[in-house]
């Protein structure tokens, strides 16, 4: 039943000429009931985030971009960006961001994601940064994973308009002298030249 009503979303967007970039970036956020705050997990390229930040929730919103790539000098940056929730009762704090750097990737263009696809990166292996307020942190990553379960062309009226990543990601370990654990994470993203850098 829940892929059909996400399928009937989808399939709606579509039909009402979903063909502009700010169209497809716009975020549907469908709330998870087994993880309240967060974002279900799905592959339908609905451009959310979202994990708990030392119990409370890390998510996408309309204010931010969710994700970018960003290739500057042979590094090769994955950036998830959005705000922390500061109780249930739905307020916003200050703006975060976490990034990761993906080893041994130079993609030239947006589709070359799709080589992402089943990968998963032990998180103790890469560089991890964490943004609090603007003010990003170097993370040392005691244990941690960022798995690209499923990246996908998203086609419209027959041609490939963005890749969809979706996958999992979790760490535990310490930004700025403070502990830090980020758990239960999940994305699902559309990248396209609108949040694709090659700097």
């Amino acid at each position: 039943m829940k892929t059909t009503l996400l399928f009937a979303v989808v399939l709606t967007i579509f039909l009402t000429g979903c063909t502009r970039e700010t169209e497809l970036q716009r975020t549907i956020f469908i709330e998870d009931p087994d993880a309240p705050g967060l974002p279900q997990y799905s592959e339908w390229g609905y451009n959310t985030f979202g994990a708990y930040f030392d119990r409370l929730p890390f998510v996408s919103t309309h204010t931010y971009v969710p994700a970018r790539f960003i290739i500057d000098q042979g590094a090769t940056t994955f950036q998830l960006e959005g705000e922390r929730r500061e109780s249930s009762f739905g307020t916003y704090g200050e703006n975060h961001m976490l990034s990761f750097t993906i080893p041994e990737m130079d993609p030239r263009d947006y589709e070359d994601l799709l080589a992402l696809h089943g990968i998963t990166y032990n998180l103790k292996d890469i560089d991890v940064f964490l943004s609090i307020g603007g003010i990003p942190e170097a993370v040392t990553v005691s244990e941690g994973m960022l798995k690209f379960q499923r990246a996908q062309h998203l086609w419209v009226d027959g041609k490939p308009t963005q890749v969809i990543l979706s996958g999992y990601f979790e760490l535990q370990g310490m930004a700025g002298g403070r502990a830090v654990s980020i758990q239960q994470g999940r994305f699902d993203v559309g990248i396209m030249p609108g949040n694709f850098f090659l700097m």
